[in-house]
């Protein structure tokens, strides 16, 4: 299978991509701004959103982690897969909604994500 030969770059690849997000815990109200297109400016929302950041950084170590550790693949990537279809699901639930405009190329790669994991994972069983 294709995705099981070239995994390790793609757990790489997705996880540098995915633990990037961490600019939102030291920059939330600029990494808003650029990567979604929304501003928040209230103090507990930007406290969600530096604490989302950072939750974000650790899947990505964590997905980087597994591309290196095949023993540990299947645990990491079913949590990355619940959390990343978890966030598709809230997008596309509010798909027309204008705060959403800034999360759709992140839907798309956390929906292309959750598919190729999950491929993996039926794969490996």
């Amino acid at each position: 299978m294709l995705i099981s030969e070239h995994i390790t770059l793609i757990l790489y690849v997705t996880g540098v991509i995915t633990a990037s997000v961490v600019v939102q815990f030291f920059f939330p109200v600029k990494a808003l701004k650029l990567l979604n297109q929304i501003e928040i400016r209230d103090e507990a929302g930007l406290l969600f959103v530096r604490h989302w950041g950072m939750l974000a950084f650790t899947i990505g170590a964590m997905l980087i982690y597994a591309g290196a550790h095949a023993e540990a693949r299947p645990t990491i990537l079913l949590l990355a897969t619940i959390e990343k279809v978890a966030l598709v699901g809230l997008i596309v639930k509010d798909f027309n909604k204008p705060y959403t405009r800034g999360f759709r190329l992140t839907a798309v790669f956390d929906g292309l994500c959750s598919v190729i994991y999950a491929l993996y994972l039926i794969h490996a069983m």
